[in-house]
């Protein structure tokens, strides 16, 4: 997460330039592996504790799934593409995902208790 202002430092002063945008890219596609691989262990040990409520809230999270599916990757390949054809459309396309993802979000996705 500490290279995310770098990488939008970067991007800010060479917007047109592709380098600064895969950058921060690859930022992005690190944290929103890194968050999937903690929601992952987080899910496994509850669903070995049998807390399935948590489990199920958990896995039902639009990020989790959304990560999860073959849109992730297909929304990395386009935003690739798309940085090659117009470098500020990489952050356009996060821009747009980040929104997605926090309208998506449940009010309580905060809040696993029992």
């Amino acid at each position: 997460m500490s290279l995310i202002p770098v990488a939008a430092a970067w991007v800010g002063r060479y917007i047109t330039y592709p380098g600064p945008e895969i950058f921060y890219l690859l930022v992005f596609i690190a944290w929103s592996l890194a968050y999937f691989y903690l929601s992952y262990a987080i899910v496994n040990q509850l669903k070995q504790d049998g807390d399935l409520k948590a489990y199920q809230k958990i896995t039902g999270m639009f990020i989790y799934r959304f990560i999860r599916s073959y849109w992730f990757i297909l929304s990395v390949i386009v935003t690739l593409i798309g940085i090659y054809i117009y470098p500020p459309i990489g952050l356009a396309l996060g821009l747009i995902e980040l929104i997605v993802n926090g309208i998506k979000t449940n009010a309580d996705s905060d809040n696993l208790q029992k």
